[in-house]
């Protein structure tokens, strides 16, 4: 039953209050729901770069910030997002020790001797955050797969659930090193992107 909350609310907005209570606009991105998902899905790029690309920011810029700088794409009326490339991260040794260890980590979870099972309560809970991680990015993947980094924060700390779980009750030698070399490395990144982003916005010509 509270599962039908969502798509009645939506049937509600669709069918009495858009083009009916408010009357439509010219801007087809500012009408009803239904034809703003169309309006998105026509002029969306699905091809296999652009895939490749929101993947790498849905799930790896996401948590890693890959240089200081987000100039790719500038100037856009988001200030620009990453170079959709995974050599990005070997510009900053920072980053890439970063994607190396979080790489380790869910490697070691993996592995055969070091993997442990959960109880059934914790694998349901890490169930139904990985399905909450897929379901939302194959929405946005459809809806609007050219601003990801502008959507995928809501998925981060559910994301990061889904990796640090396993880990947690991993048999991985050195967790508490590994867990606090990784928190340390994460803060150096994306604080030297949040500085730069700053700089870049404050050095722009207006």
């Amino acid at each position: 039953m509270h599962c039908l909350a969502a798509p009645i609310a939506l049937i509600v907005f669709e069918g009495a209050i858009n083009d009916r209570l408010i009357a439509a606009g010219p801007d087809p991105e500012g009408r009803s729901h239904f034809r703003m998902l169309i309006f998105y899905v026509l002029r969306n790029d699905y091809s296999a770069s652009g895939v490749y690309a929101f993947l790498l920011n849905w799930f790896l810029f996401n948590i890693a910030a890959p240089t200081p700088f987000a100039r790719y794409g500038s100037p856009t009326t988001f200030g620009g997002s990453f170079d959709p490339t995974l050599s990005s991260y070997l510009i900053s040794p920072v980053s890439a020790s970063a994607m190396l260890l979080l790489a380790a980590m869910i490697c070691g979870s993996a592995v055969r001797s070091y993997r442990k099972a959960g109880s059934p309560a914790s694998t349901a809970i890490l169930l139904a955050l990985l399905a909450y991680v897929l379901v939302r990015g194959m929405f946005f993947l459809i809806f609007n797969p050219a601003e990801p980094l502008l959507f995928s924060p809501a998925i981060t700390l559910a994301y990061l659930l889904v990796i640090a779980m396993p880990f947690a009750v991993s048999n991985v030698p050195a967790k508490p090193i590994l867990l606090a070399s990784l928190i340390a490395l994460l803060f150096v990144a994306n604080g030297a992107f949040m500085f730069g982003q700053e700089w870049l916005a404050r050095s722009a010509p207006t």
